[in-house]
Protein backbone atom coordinates (compact mmCIF):
# COMPACT_ATOMS: atom_id res chain seq x y z
CA UNK A 1 0.00 0.00 0.00
CA UNK A 2 2.84 2.13 0.50
CA UNK A 3 4.57 2.20 -2.40
CA UNK A 4 1.35 2.44 -4.34
CA UNK A 5 0.91 5.93 -2.49
CA UNK A 6 3.95 6.74 -4.08
CA UNK A 7 3.15 6.73 -7.13
CA UNK A 8 -0.11 8.28 -6.66
CA UNK A 9 1.34 11.39 -4.85
CA UNK A 10 4.51 11.62 -7.17
CA UNK A 11 6.68 11.10 -3.44
CA UNK A 12 10.20 9.32 -4.06
CA UNK A 13 11.87 7.11 -1.87
CA UNK A 14 14.96 8.38 0.17
CA UNK A 15 18.40 6.89 -0.42
CA UNK A 16 21.92 7.68 2.07
CA UNK A 17 25.14 5.82 2.98
CA UNK A 18 27.39 4.95 5.81
CA UNK A 19 29.48 7.84 4.59
CA UNK A 20 26.75 10.36 3.23
CA UNK A 21 24.57 10.11 6.23
CA UNK A 22 21.89 12.67 4.98
CA UNK A 23 18.97 11.38 3.14
CA UNK A 24 18.36 12.28 -0.15
CA UNK A 25 15.51 11.37 -2.61
CA UNK A 26 15.39 9.66 -5.89
CA UNK A 27 14.89 11.76 -8.77
CA UNK A 28 11.34 11.16 -10.63
CA UNK A 29 12.76 10.13 -13.59
CA UNK A 30 13.97 6.77 -12.04
CA UNK A 31 10.96 5.89 -10.74
CA UNK A 32 8.46 3.73 -12.45
CA UNK A 33 4.66 2.25 -11.67
CA UNK A 34 2.96 -0.12 -13.88
CA UNK A 35 1.28 -3.32 -14.07
CA UNK A 36 3.72 -6.35 -14.88
CA UNK A 37 3.14 -9.82 -16.35
CA UNK A 38 5.19 -11.32 -14.20
CA UNK A 39 2.87 -10.70 -11.63
CA UNK A 40 -0.90 -11.56 -13.21
CA UNK A 41 -1.12 -8.15 -14.22
CA UNK A 42 -1.06 -6.37 -10.64
CA UNK A 43 0.37 -3.29 -10.30
CA UNK A 44 4.04 -2.97 -9.50
CA UNK A 45 6.91 0.34 -8.47
CA UNK A 46 10.00 0.02 -9.46
CA UNK A 47 13.12 2.42 -9.49
CA UNK A 48 16.72 2.36 -10.83
CA UNK A 49 20.07 3.48 -8.87
CA UNK A 50 22.69 3.51 -9.46
CA UNK A 51 25.67 2.46 -6.81
CA UNK A 52 28.53 4.47 -7.58
CA UNK A 53 30.83 3.39 -4.67
CA UNK A 54 31.20 0.05 -4.05
CA UNK A 55 32.72 0.59 -0.51
CA UNK A 56 29.76 1.85 1.10
CA UNK A 57 26.60 0.66 2.83
CA UNK A 58 23.39 2.21 1.14
CA UNK A 59 20.29 2.41 2.91
CA UNK A 60 16.91 3.26 1.38
CA UNK A 61 13.66 4.32 2.96
CA UNK A 62 10.25 5.30 2.86
CA UNK A 63 10.60 8.14 4.62
CA UNK A 64 12.80 9.96 6.92
CA UNK A 65 12.77 6.61 9.34
CA UNK A 66 12.77 7.73 13.67
CA UNK A 67 13.92 4.92 15.31
CA UNK A 68 13.04 3.48 18.62
CA UNK A 69 16.83 3.75 19.96
CA UNK A 70 17.11 7.39 18.70
CA UNK A 71 13.79 8.34 20.66
CA UNK A 72 15.44 6.55 23.56
CA UNK A 73 19.15 8.30 23.36
CA UNK A 74 16.69 11.37 22.84
CA UNK A 75 14.70 10.82 25.62
CA UNK A 76 17.59 10.03 28.29
CA UNK A 77 19.36 13.30 26.66
CA UNK A 78 16.56 15.51 27.81
CA UNK A 79 16.28 13.75 31.15
CA UNK A 80 19.65 14.61 32.16
CA UNK A 81 18.91 17.97 32.08
CA UNK A 82 17.29 17.97 34.77
CA UNK A 83 14.82 20.09 33.91
CA UNK A 84 12.12 21.03 36.81
CA UNK A 85 9.26 21.18 34.68
CA UNK A 86 9.95 17.80 33.03
CA UNK A 87 9.36 14.13 34.10
CA UNK A 88 10.04 11.09 31.82
CA UNK A 89 8.15 7.69 33.44
CA UNK A 90 7.82 4.18 32.70
CA UNK A 91 3.86 3.86 31.77
CA UNK A 92 4.05 -0.05 31.00
CA UNK A 93 5.69 -2.48 29.27
CA UNK A 94 5.36 -3.95 25.99
CA UNK A 95 4.54 -7.49 24.66
CA UNK A 96 8.49 -7.86 23.64
CA UNK A 97 9.30 -5.96 27.10
CA UNK A 98 10.37 -2.92 26.01
CA UNK A 99 9.49 1.12 27.34
CA UNK A 100 6.61 2.72 26.80
CA UNK A 101 7.68 6.03 27.66
CA UNK A 102 5.89 8.95 29.15
CA UNK A 103 6.76 12.91 29.38
CA UNK A 104 4.63 15.28 31.63
CA UNK A 105 5.79 18.72 30.95
CA UNK A 106 4.15 21.44 33.20
CA UNK A 107 5.20 23.96 35.92
CA UNK A 108 7.49 22.47 38.82
CA UNK A 109 4.37 22.78 41.11
CA UNK A 110 1.97 20.82 39.00
CA UNK A 111 4.40 17.76 37.91
CA UNK A 112 1.97 15.97 40.42
CA UNK A 113 -1.70 17.11 40.25
CA UNK A 114 -4.28 16.21 42.77
CA UNK A 115 -1.16 14.48 45.18
CA UNK A 116 -2.61 15.46 47.74
CA UNK A 117 -6.03 14.21 47.60
CA UNK A 118 -5.87 12.04 44.32
CA UNK A 119 -3.55 9.28 42.54
CA UNK A 120 -3.12 10.03 39.09
CA UNK A 121 -0.71 7.73 38.61
CA UNK A 122 -1.27 4.27 36.21
CA UNK A 123 0.06 1.02 37.09
CA UNK A 124 3.15 0.17 36.00
CA UNK A 125 2.91 -3.48 34.56
CA UNK A 126 6.28 -4.72 34.20
CA UNK A 127 4.73 -7.60 32.32
CA UNK A 128 2.31 -6.70 29.89
CA UNK A 129 1.48 -10.55 29.29
CA UNK A 130 -1.25 -10.61 32.00
CA UNK A 131 -4.79 -11.85 31.03
CA UNK A 132 -6.03 -8.76 33.19
CA UNK A 133 -8.57 -6.24 31.44
CA UNK A 134 -7.90 -2.96 31.59
CA UNK A 135 -10.77 -2.32 34.39
CA UNK A 136 -9.31 -5.48 36.52
CA UNK A 137 -6.00 -3.21 36.67
CA UNK A 138 -7.49 0.56 36.87
CA UNK A 139 -6.92 2.49 40.36
CA UNK A 140 -9.19 3.55 42.01
CA UNK A 141 -9.91 7.35 41.95
CA UNK A 142 -10.31 8.96 45.50
CA UNK A 143 -12.79 11.81 46.14
CA UNK A 144 -11.48 14.94 46.57
CA UNK A 145 -11.36 16.66 50.06
CA UNK A 146 -14.59 17.56 51.95
CA UNK A 147 -12.46 21.17 53.51
CA UNK A 148 -11.81 21.95 49.48
CA UNK A 149 -14.68 24.29 48.39
CA UNK A 150 -15.87 24.20 44.85
CA UNK A 151 -14.77 27.78 44.07
CA UNK A 152 -10.61 26.93 45.62
CA UNK A 153 -10.89 23.84 43.22
CA UNK A 154 -11.51 25.85 39.79
CA UNK A 155 -9.49 28.71 40.35
CA UNK A 156 -6.28 25.84 41.26
CA UNK A 157 -7.60 23.70 37.57
CA UNK A 158 -5.05 23.16 35.27
CA UNK A 159 -5.85 22.29 31.43
CA UNK A 160 -4.44 18.81 30.77
CA UNK A 161 -3.50 17.65 26.85
CA UNK A 162 -2.58 14.62 25.73
CA UNK A 163 -0.50 13.87 22.74
CA UNK A 164 0.47 10.61 21.25
CA UNK A 165 1.89 9.13 18.18
CA UNK A 166 3.71 6.29 16.13
CA UNK A 167 0.90 3.93 17.19
CA UNK A 168 1.18 3.21 13.25
CA UNK A 169 4.81 2.51 13.26
CA UNK A 170 5.26 3.41 9.59
CA UNK A 171 4.49 7.04 9.90
CA UNK A 172 7.62 8.49 11.27
CA UNK A 173 6.38 12.11 10.35
CA UNK A 174 4.41 12.08 13.48
CA UNK A 175 7.33 11.23 15.98
CA UNK A 176 9.20 14.75 13.81
CA UNK A 177 6.22 16.56 15.06
CA UNK A 178 6.31 15.62 18.55
CA UNK A 179 9.73 15.81 18.97
CA UNK A 180 9.22 19.62 17.69
CA UNK A 181 6.92 20.09 20.23
CA UNK A 182 8.46 18.86 23.09
CA UNK A 183 11.69 20.96 22.16
CA UNK A 184 9.36 23.64 22.03
CA UNK A 185 7.42 23.60 25.17
CA UNK A 186 10.90 22.95 27.18
CA UNK A 187 12.18 25.87 25.32
CA UNK A 188 12.91 29.87 27.27
CA UNK A 189 10.08 30.96 24.37
CA UNK A 190 7.78 32.51 26.49
CA UNK A 191 5.04 31.12 25.23
CA UNK A 192 6.46 27.72 26.30
CA UNK A 193 6.65 29.32 29.55
CA UNK A 194 3.14 30.20 29.70
CA UNK A 195 1.93 26.87 28.52
CA UNK A 196 4.04 25.19 31.11
CA UNK A 197 2.48 27.71 33.64
CA UNK A 198 -1.05 27.23 32.98
CA UNK A 199 -1.31 23.40 31.14
CA UNK A 200 -0.06 20.03 32.03
CA UNK A 201 1.16 18.44 28.80
CA UNK A 202 1.07 14.26 29.08
CA UNK A 203 3.32 13.57 25.63
CA UNK A 204 3.86 9.66 24.57
CA UNK A 205 6.06 9.86 21.83
CA UNK A 206 5.66 6.34 20.47
CA UNK A 207 2.69 4.19 21.35
CA UNK A 208 4.10 0.84 19.56
CA UNK A 209 7.61 0.42 20.31
CA UNK A 210 7.58 -3.18 19.53
CA UNK A 211 6.80 -2.72 15.77
CA UNK A 212 9.12 0.44 14.95
CA UNK A 213 11.77 -2.03 16.36
CA UNK A 214 10.27 -4.57 14.13
CA UNK A 215 10.20 -2.58 11.21
CA UNK A 216 6.33 -3.38 11.09
CA UNK A 217 4.35 -0.76 8.91
CA UNK A 218 1.47 -0.87 10.40
CA UNK A 219 1.00 -3.15 13.14
CA UNK A 220 2.39 -4.69 16.73
CA UNK A 221 4.13 -7.52 17.57
CA UNK A 222 1.33 -9.88 16.78
CA UNK A 223 -0.12 -7.95 13.65
CA UNK A 224 -2.74 -6.25 15.25
CA UNK A 225 -3.61 -2.58 14.27
CA UNK A 226 -3.41 -1.02 17.84
CA UNK A 227 -5.99 1.92 16.44
CA UNK A 228 -8.42 -0.47 16.10
CA UNK A 229 -8.96 -1.83 19.14
CA UNK A 230 -9.39 1.65 21.52
CA UNK A 231 -12.55 0.87 22.82
CA UNK A 232 -11.92 -2.78 23.86
CA UNK A 233 -8.11 -3.01 24.71
CA UNK A 234 -6.20 -5.94 26.97
CA UNK A 235 -3.21 -5.94 28.77
CA UNK A 236 -2.43 -9.00 27.15
CA UNK A 237 -2.36 -8.11 23.07
CA UNK A 238 -2.73 -4.19 23.80
CA UNK A 239 -0.82 -3.24 26.63
CA UNK A 240 0.00 0.27 25.76
CA UNK A 241 -3.02 1.42 24.43
CA UNK A 242 -4.34 -0.12 27.59
CA UNK A 243 -2.12 1.86 29.70
CA UNK A 244 -2.54 5.68 28.19
CA UNK A 245 -6.69 4.64 28.12
CA UNK A 246 -6.33 4.10 31.74
CA UNK A 247 -4.32 7.32 32.15
CA UNK A 248 -6.99 9.65 30.50
CA UNK A 249 -10.32 7.95 32.42
CA UNK A 250 -8.58 8.61 35.65
CA UNK A 251 -7.55 12.37 34.29
CA UNK A 252 -10.83 12.95 33.20
CA UNK A 253 -11.72 12.48 37.17
CA UNK A 254 -9.10 14.34 38.37
CA UNK A 255 -11.15 17.25 40.55
CA UNK A 256 -7.77 19.62 39.79
CA UNK A 257 -7.53 19.23 36.28
CA UNK A 258 -9.75 19.69 33.24
CA UNK A 259 -8.78 17.07 30.26
CA UNK A 260 -9.55 19.78 27.69
CA UNK A 261 -7.65 18.06 24.44
CA UNK A 262 -6.33 14.18 23.34
CA UNK A 263 -4.58 14.28 19.80
CA UNK A 264 -3.42 11.43 18.09
CA UNK A 265 -0.56 12.26 15.27
CA UNK A 266 -0.20 10.19 12.60
CA UNK A 267 1.20 10.64 8.80
CA UNK A 268 -1.18 10.39 5.58
CA UNK A 269 0.29 8.46 2.39
CA UNK A 270 -1.50 10.00 0.16
CA UNK A 271 -2.97 13.55 1.21
CA UNK A 272 -1.03 16.70 1.21
CA UNK A 273 -0.69 19.45 3.83
CA UNK A 274 -1.29 18.59 7.16
CA UNK A 275 -4.65 18.18 8.74
CA UNK A 276 -7.20 17.11 11.60
CA UNK A 277 -10.04 14.25 11.80
CA UNK A 278 -11.96 15.81 14.64
CA UNK A 279 -15.91 14.45 16.40
CA UNK A 280 -19.32 16.18 16.27
CA UNK A 281 -21.08 17.34 19.53
CA UNK A 282 -24.48 17.41 17.66
CA UNK A 283 -26.36 18.64 20.15
CA UNK A 284 -23.77 21.88 21.28
CA UNK A 285 -23.10 23.98 17.79
CA UNK A 286 -20.60 26.03 20.86
CA UNK A 287 -18.78 23.23 21.18
CA UNK A 288 -18.36 22.68 17.44
CA UNK A 289 -17.02 25.88 17.00
CA UNK A 290 -14.46 25.47 20.04
CA UNK A 291 -13.53 22.53 18.26
CA UNK A 292 -12.58 24.12 15.13
CA UNK A 293 -10.49 26.90 17.12
CA UNK A 294 -7.33 25.31 17.25
CA UNK A 295 -6.80 23.67 13.73
CA UNK A 296 -7.72 27.34 12.25
CA UNK A 297 -4.82 28.62 14.78
CA UNK A 298 -2.83 25.98 13.40
CA UNK A 299 -3.70 27.10 9.90
CA UNK A 300 -2.37 30.68 10.71
CA UNK A 301 0.93 29.57 12.13
CA UNK A 302 2.33 26.43 9.91
CA UNK A 303 2.32 27.06 6.47
CA UNK A 304 2.44 23.13 5.97
CA UNK A 305 -0.98 22.69 7.76
CA UNK A 306 -4.69 23.79 5.76
CA UNK A 307 -7.79 24.20 7.56
CA UNK A 308 -9.06 23.60 4.40
CA UNK A 309 -8.97 19.89 4.49
CA UNK A 310 -10.45 19.10 8.27
CA UNK A 311 -13.31 17.73 8.80
CA UNK A 312 -15.46 16.04 10.77
CA UNK A 313 -15.39 12.54 10.62
CA UNK A 314 -18.10 9.66 11.50
CA UNK A 315 -16.95 6.70 9.44
CA UNK A 316 -17.71 3.86 10.94
CA UNK A 317 -14.63 2.09 10.16
CA UNK A 318 -12.71 4.20 12.70
CA UNK A 319 -14.86 3.81 15.59
CA UNK A 320 -11.97 1.85 17.08
CA UNK A 321 -9.77 4.54 16.70
CA UNK A 322 -8.50 6.81 19.26
CA UNK A 323 -9.79 10.26 18.55
CA UNK A 324 -13.78 7.84 18.16
CA UNK A 325 -13.02 5.73 21.12
CA UNK A 326 -12.05 8.74 23.47
CA UNK A 327 -14.22 10.61 22.20
CA UNK A 328 -17.08 8.70 23.37
CA UNK A 329 -15.90 7.58 26.64
CA UNK A 330 -14.85 10.89 28.05
CA UNK A 331 -17.44 13.94 28.73
CA UNK A 332 -18.05 16.97 26.30
CA UNK A 333 -15.01 18.61 28.05
CA UNK A 334 -12.30 16.83 25.94
CA UNK A 335 -11.66 17.48 22.50
CA UNK A 336 -10.40 14.95 20.07
CA UNK A 337 -8.39 15.13 17.43
CA UNK A 338 -6.55 12.68 14.68
CA UNK A 339 -3.95 14.64 13.18
CA UNK A 340 -2.63 13.76 9.73
CA UNK A 341 0.20 14.97 8.03
CA UNK A 342 1.10 14.37 4.79
CA UNK A 343 4.57 11.92 3.83
CA UNK A 344 5.43 14.22 1.01
CA UNK A 345 4.69 18.12 0.58
CA UNK A 346 2.21 20.68 1.12
CA UNK A 347 0.73 22.20 -1.89
CA UNK A 348 1.06 25.96 -2.26
CA UNK A 349 -1.63 26.95 -4.53
CA UNK A 350 -4.62 24.34 -4.11
CA UNK A 351 -6.51 26.26 -7.32
CA UNK A 352 -3.61 25.16 -10.05
CA UNK A 353 -2.63 22.27 -7.71
CA UNK A 354 0.99 23.89 -7.38
CA UNK A 355 3.07 21.47 -4.91
CA UNK A 356 5.99 23.03 -2.75
CA UNK A 357 9.18 21.50 -1.94
CA UNK A 358 8.89 17.79 -0.43
CA UNK A 359 9.09 17.87 3.12
CA UNK A 360 12.42 17.44 4.94
CA UNK A 361 12.36 16.58 9.10
CA UNK A 362 12.75 20.57 10.02
CA UNK A 363 9.39 20.93 8.54
CA UNK A 364 7.77 18.07 10.57
CA UNK A 365 9.36 20.13 13.64
CA UNK A 366 8.04 23.44 13.10
CA UNK A 367 4.71 22.12 12.53
CA UNK A 368 5.47 20.82 16.37
CA UNK A 369 6.51 24.16 17.53
CA UNK A 370 3.76 25.52 15.43
CA UNK A 371 0.94 23.41 17.54
CA UNK A 372 2.18 25.13 20.66
CA UNK A 373 1.56 28.53 19.48
CA UNK A 374 -1.47 27.37 18.32
CA UNK A 375 -2.05 26.31 22.10
CA UNK A 376 -0.53 29.80 23.68
CA UNK A 377 -3.68 31.60 22.16
CA UNK A 378 -6.54 29.12 22.78
CA UNK A 379 -5.22 29.05 26.75
CA UNK A 380 -5.06 32.78 26.59
CA UNK A 381 -8.24 33.76 26.29
CA UNK A 382 -10.29 32.53 29.16
CA UNK A 383 -12.76 29.02 28.88
CA UNK A 384 -16.15 30.48 28.64
CA UNK A 385 -14.62 33.11 25.36
CA UNK A 386 -12.75 30.37 23.53
CA UNK A 387 -15.44 29.09 21.31
CA UNK A 388 -16.25 32.44 20.25
CA UNK A 389 -13.86 33.36 16.62
CA UNK A 390 -14.26 36.95 17.20
CA UNK A 391 -11.85 37.16 20.52
CA UNK A 392 -8.60 36.10 18.43
CA UNK A 393 -7.50 38.45 15.96
CA UNK A 394 -5.86 37.51 12.31
CA UNK A 395 -7.96 33.98 11.92
CA UNK A 396 -8.37 34.26 7.75
CA UNK A 397 -10.04 30.66 7.42
CA UNK A 398 -13.55 31.42 9.17
CA UNK A 399 -16.33 29.19 7.44
CA UNK A 400 -17.66 26.22 8.81
CA UNK A 401 -15.12 22.95 8.75
CA UNK A 402 -16.11 20.04 6.35
CA UNK A 403 -18.44 17.16 7.66
CA UNK A 404 -20.46 19.51 9.87
CA UNK A 405 -24.02 18.33 10.28
CA UNK A 406 -26.05 21.43 7.80
CA UNK A 407 -28.30 22.31 10.86
CA UNK A 408 -25.17 23.47 12.85
CA UNK A 409 -23.64 25.35 9.79
CA UNK A 410 -23.31 28.83 10.43
CA UNK A 411 -22.82 32.08 8.46
CA UNK A 412 -18.80 32.76 8.25
CA UNK A 413 -17.78 34.94 11.26
CA UNK A 414 -16.63 39.00 9.76
CA UNK A 415 -13.53 39.90 11.81
CA UNK A 416 -11.17 42.64 11.00
CA UNK A 417 -7.79 40.77 9.74
CA UNK A 418 -4.57 42.02 11.27
CA UNK A 419 -0.73 41.10 9.73
CA UNK A 420 1.40 38.88 11.70
CA UNK A 421 5.07 38.69 10.96
CA UNK A 422 6.14 35.24 12.74
CA UNK A 423 9.60 35.42 11.64
CA UNK A 424 9.35 39.38 14.29
CA UNK A 425 7.79 36.56 17.23
CA UNK A 426 4.21 38.19 17.51
CA UNK A 427 1.35 36.95 18.81
CA UNK A 428 -2.31 36.17 18.14
CA UNK A 429 -2.81 37.46 21.86
CA UNK A 430 0.18 39.02 23.86
CA UNK A 431 1.73 37.65 26.36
Amino acid sequence: YPLCALAVSDERPMVRTNVRTGWSRIPSQQMFYYRCSRHKKRHCFSFTFHFDESNEEYFFAYSYPYTYTYLQKWLHSIELLNLPFLRRDLLCRTVLQRRLDLLTITGSGNLDPGSDDTDVKTTQRETAGSNKDEQDGAKTISNCKDNKTEESLKSTKKAAIVLTSRIHPGETPASFIIHGLVEFLISDHPVAQFLRDECIFYVIPMLNPDGVFLGNYRCNVLGLDLNRHWRNPNWRSHPTITAVKMLIRQLSHVSTVVLDYFIDIHAHTTATNGFVYCNEFTADSNKNDLTTVFPRLLDLYSPDFTFDKCKFCRNPKKAGSGRRAMGDTLNDNTICYTLEVSYYCSVVDTKSNIKGEPYTEENYRDMGKCMARAFGDVFQTTRDERWKLGVYQGLTKLGPMKGMTKKEKKEPVVLQTTTIDLEKEEYLIPY
